[in-house]
């Protein structure tokens, strides 16, 4: 995903920082006007054809967060239902993460990418059974797209970080640098994986669980498959993007354009949900159901959320998971982000949401299947799955 330049180029000035708490955010389209909430909790796009758009929506959880009242939790989550049913893609705001904690955890990241590779090598990936740690440009280990008719790696270094214990096989250690090498790093990484897991996720959650038109006494059953889950969040850092006079523009409108080099292939995520925090410079574009491309630029104090292939399983292919690429839209800065997979507990079971069935026969599309044997399959890890006891 992300590679860079130095920490001082991409320095940028405290006016021009997101405010993660108030602000309201901006969106380079306009914003999605909140629908009325329904009388009896019940959403009228179930089974609404599938609309073109030419920006993602931007949905607030305030109302998901402390003395939040139930009609402003329903109108969310109904913009939250037709986006994921359209596009896979929106915007969150409303979120609970701080401005400081996003702004400490991406000082941290650019200065673990700003040291001097003998102590970025030092941790690499191939080191750790779970491969966390660091991956540069040139090992190509991280990138997307790695099939033949793309010879070149991802434009990105990254930096992976999970979690930890042993409660599963994608539980583990993860690598830090030392404290002397890149001061306040390891504090600055949990305490923003502390404040996803702990605020931002359980808001996000909630949330889905009402579009999907659940219970009022079971919305905190995403929460609860996702209370010790087998997350991974990975740094990355996106080079300057070289390009040719004829698509060096350095900004994404034209995303039918392959400007440059590829900063990360075309793919969806396999996991069940990413919340993505993405500094100032442009990159992302997601596929349109038409086939072609839209941007999906930094919007000032929200995250990017997205579906993974896992989520469109689990709702009977109801919601979208959604191909995405990047391509960095500068050419003299770097771009970072930090997406945070959000990949369920180990042994959830992924079992079709029963709102999800299809009206006409009422059937689900996929076998049950545990949350930790599907990413584990998906990612070519199955020799890292417990054996199945035998029946006594």
């Amino acid at each position: 995903m992300p590679a860079a330049p130095s920490s001082q180029q991409e320095h940028v000035s405290s006016k021009k920082r997101r405010n993660f708490e108030n602000a309201e955010a901006q969106s380079p389209a306009k914003k999605t006007k909140e629908p009325e909430p329904s009388n009896d909790n019940k959403f009228q796009d179930k089974n609404a054809a599938s609309n073109d758009i030419s920006s993602l929506p931007v949905i607030d959880l305030t109302a998901f967060g402390p003395n939040g009242n139930t009609n402003d939790q329903r109108a969310a989550a109904k913009t939250l239902r037709h986006a994921f049913s359209q596009v896979g893609f929106a915007y969150i705001v409303g979120h609970g993460c701080s401005e400081h904690v996003f702004e400490q955890a991406f000082t941290a990241l650019k200065s673990l990418f700003d040291l001097k590779a003998a102590d970025k090598h030092a941790m690499e990936a191939k080191n750790s059974p779970l491969y966390r740690g660091y991956n540069s440009v040139e090992t190509g280990a991280h990138s997307c797209t790695p099939r033949a008719g793309h010879p070149d790696p991802d434009l990105k270094e990254s930096f992976t970080i999970g979690a930890t214990g042993t409660n599963s096989p994608m539980h583990g250690p993860n690598q830090w640098p030392s404290a002397e090498v890149c001061p306040g790093f390891q504090d600055s990484m949990e305490t923003y994986w502390k404040t996803v897991i702990e605020t931002v996720s359980p808001r996000l959650l909630r949330a889905f669980a009402m579009s999907l038109e659940m219970p009022d006494n079971d919305l905190d059953f995403f929460s609860r498959q996702c209370d010790d889950p087998v997350a991974q969040m990975v740094l990355l850092r996106y080079p300057p993007n070289p390009m040719d006079e004829e698509n060096n523009n350095n900004s994404a409108e034209k995303c039918d354009l392959m400007r440059g080099r590829r900063g990360c292939g075309t793919h969806t995520d396999c996991g069940f949900l990413t919340i993505l925090a993405q500094d100032e410079v442009e990159g992302l574009q997601v596929r349109k159901a038409n086939g072609t491309w839209m941007s999906a630029p930094p919007v000032k104090g929200a995250f990017v959320v997205n579906l993974g292939d896992m989520a469109a399983q689990w709702t009977n292919d109801l919601y979208k998971s959604t191909q995405h690429r990047v391509y960095n839209a500068s050419s003299t800065h770097a771009r970072h982000s930090i997406p945070f997979f959000i990949n369920c507990n180990f042994d959830t079971q992924v079992s079709c949401i029963p709102s999800c069935r299809n009206d006409q026969d009422n059937k689900a599309k996929y076998d049950t299947v545990s949350a930790g044997e599907y990413i584990l399959k998906r990612l070519g890890l199955m020799h890292m799955m417990p054996a199945k006891k035998s029946p006594a």
